[in-house]
């Protein structure tokens, strides 16, 4: 007896030992994919792509406060309906102000915490071996693949998403080992309800609960289905937000396609992004659809896609007389993938590496299962050499294959370059490079972009925008107004383009065929707060200080930090006499943005004429002192304080 309790002891201080020695193996991936992406903390934002959207060009961060947190829940933004990954985006804004490094440093950690918790939910899976949740943990950390979730500020989504998400199933994992608790099917909803707050990507979870009552053997009974209904209803609800978010990207940007080439697109997908997750190559911030669509047939490979897609299938539902785990793991990996296959095309990209960050768990468990299996076969030593020495060599290729890869997100310019060399004609990497040229003043080569995108596709009304939007900026107001005219007539619903041309319409002092193009781009956007505010300003033009007022009033209402229509509101009704009400206006500008020098030079005209000079002076003293070359604003002080130097002799 004495024997066997200490073989007993004995063994359980082996593994308790190996239990360490795993934990001592992930710390050091982790530190290994900490390191990997350090260097990304010193990226820049992507003037071109979707963190203007949601940061640098979003007053609601910008400017947080109690105003913009209904906002924040209750708006869309870049076609997407995400208050909590909002609301971490603000609080991160508040932390560090005019600095992106804590941007990245909370996808940096947000990856680094996700690794874990993939970690601890395959261990409930498969408690009986750690290595698989080991291998599924190393994996899922440094997979090329991830790099575009983590370098990308604008996928924060993704890893809030996924924190909760994994969080929800390691919560129902618990519940579902001990049915009457509970209180983790509870925290399973609350987690899954997060998730759906932070990307509708989640809404796929309740079938991920069913596939784990699958694995788990759990009997099928009616209390199975219905603890399942609260959270079909929730997916429900934000798949019909999601859907009503992404209209116009669904409306805008995805290809028409014939049946055929549909299923050929999204079988070649499925079959691409399995072949990328044990070969990750050729990897692209943008998977361009065939040029081919709709004009001849596609290349071949799309269409075997079909081919090997069935076969695949067959394959998978022959594996379960093996066992649930090839079952489990495919299905873990299609379920989570399936609604961003393009089977309702949304955007202009046929894939994305992001959208693999949740589906290739399932694909790594399943690897994880296979070195398990040949760990503990006693026949297969070689082989079971063999296979420690291909995960060796797999991770060391994936380290420095993402190493390399996060290199090509240190900017718009990298980055969009790379999807050229790939795609050498991928429109859409050309107009974004174009607008990062742009931003750096680098406006030729930004000309040159817009031109290639239109040599691909004469159509492409983004371009014709830009390159207007170009050339309002160098003062080619006419010519600007031709690209505008061509964005229009290939997208009548373009509202973007009929406010540009209203812009460059007020400048050669058309205002009323500006008011007319800010009115087309209201009825088409009726929260576009600057087409009120620069409306306005067209409607001053006319001596319509009233309707200006009215607009201002909108504007203000959609966007209350929106510190220029404070300041025009002010102008206006300065000019219908309402100085006291246009100094209430000016302050409040101030409030906002202290450092707009236009804020301080009209509230000190205002005090001047309301014979406060004093006060005028003061402000006349702040506004030269944030902009030292402010002409008007130098003449008007001297000239007062002369009048008053004068006056006092």
């Amino acid at each position: 007896m004495k024997k066997i309790n200490n073989n007993k002891k004995t063994y359980t201080k082996d593994h308790s030992l190996n239990k360490q020695v795993l934990l001592s193996l992930l710390g050091t991936v982790l530190l290994i994919t900490f390191i990997i992406y350090s260097k990304v903390i010193n990226f820049n934002l992507l003037c071109s792509w979707d963190d203007s959207g949601y940061i640098s060009n979003n007053y609601d961060i910008q400017y947080f406060g109690w105003e913009n947190l209904k906002n924040l829940f209750s708006g869309f933004y870049v076609c997407n309906y995400q208050p909590l990954t909002m609301l971490l985006y603000a609080i991160e804004s508040k932390i560090v102000i005019e600095s992106v490094s804590v941007y990245h440093l909370a996808n940096i950690f947000l990856h680094l915490i996700n690794s874990y918790l993939a970690f601890l939910l395959i261990k409930k899976l498969s408690p009986q071996n750690h290595i698989v949740a080991l291998i599924t943990a190393v994996f899922f950390a440094v997979h090329p693949m991830h790099v575009e979730s983590v370098a990308w500020v604008s996928e924060q989504k993704d890893l809030l998403y996924s924190f909760f998400f994994l969080l929800a199933l390691i919560k129902y994992t618990e519940y579902s080992k001990e049915i009457g608790q509970k209180k983790y099917l509870i925290y399973c909803f609350v987690l899954f309800v997060m998730s759906c707050m932070s990307k509708s990507a989640a809404v796929i979870l309740p079938l991920i609960l069913l596939l784990i009552d699958y694995y788990q053997s759990r009997k099928i009974s009616l209390l199975l289905f219905v603890e399942k209904i609260p959270f079909f209803l929730v997916s429900v609800l934000f798949g019909i937000v999601a859907i009503h978010s992404q209209q116009s990207a669904i409306q805008e940007m995805a290809p028409v396609m014939s049946l055929i080439e549909h299923v050929s697109i999204v079988s070649y997908s499925f079959i691409a992004y399995l072949f990328k997750a044990l070969i990750p190559v050729h990897l692209s911030a943008i998977y361009p659809y065939p040029a081919e669509i709709g004009k001849s047939a596609l290349p071949l490979f799309y269409y075997l896609s079909i081919i090997l897609l069935i076969g695949l299938l067959v394959l998978v539902w022959y594996s379960k007389r093996l066992g649930k785990v090839v079952i489990f793991g495919f299905l873990f990996f299609t379920i989570s993938i399936f609604l961003v296959l393009q089977i309702l095309p949304v955007g202009g990209a046929a894939m994305a590496d992001r959208y693999t960050y949740i589906p290739y768990i399932g694909i790594f468990f399943i690897l994880g299962k296979l070195v398990e299996h040949l760990s503990a076969s006693h026949h297969l030593k070689k082989i079971k050499t063999y296979s420690l020495f291909f995960l060796v060599v797999m991770f060391s290729v994936f380290v420095f294959q993402t190493n390399m890869r996060t290199e090509s997100w240190e900017n718009d310019e990298i980055l969009f370059s790379d999807v050229i060399d790939k795609f050498p004609e991928c429109k859409m990497a050309y107009l974004n490079r174009g607008v990062y040229r742009q931003s750096i003043k680098n406006y030729q080569a930004a000309i040159d972009d817009y031109n290639k995108a239109l040599q691909i596709y004469p159509e492409y009304d983004m371009a014709y925008n830009n390159r207007g939007f170009l050339k309002k900026d160098l003062k080619d107001f006419k010519e600007a107004i031709e690209d505008f005219n061509l964005a229009i007539k290939y997208n009548p619903k373009f509202s973007l383009a009929y406010y540009n041309r209203g812009i460059s319409k007020q400048a050669l002092n058309d205002s009323h065929g500006a008011i007319s193009d800010y009115s087309n781009a209201i009825k088409l956007q009726q929260d576009n707060f600057c087409a009120y505010t620069d409306r306005a300003v067209s409607k001053c033009t006319l001596k319509d200080f009233k309707g200006a007022i009215i607009d201002l009033n909108i504007a203000i209402e959609y966007q209350p930090k929106y510190f220029q229509a404070f300041i025009n509101r002010g102008i206006a009704k300065c000019a219908i006499g309402d100085l006291n009400g246009g100094i209430i206006d000016f302050d409040k500008s101030i409030e906002i943005n202290h450092k707009n020098a236009d804020a301080f030079n009209n509230r000190a005209i205002a005090n001047y004429n309301l014979k406060n000079y004093q006060k005028a002076i003061d402000d006349w003293d702040m506004a030269i002192q944030i902009n030292p070359d402010f002409t008007q604003a130098i003449q008007n002080r001297n000239y007062v304080k002369s009048v008053l130097e004068n006056a006092s002799k």
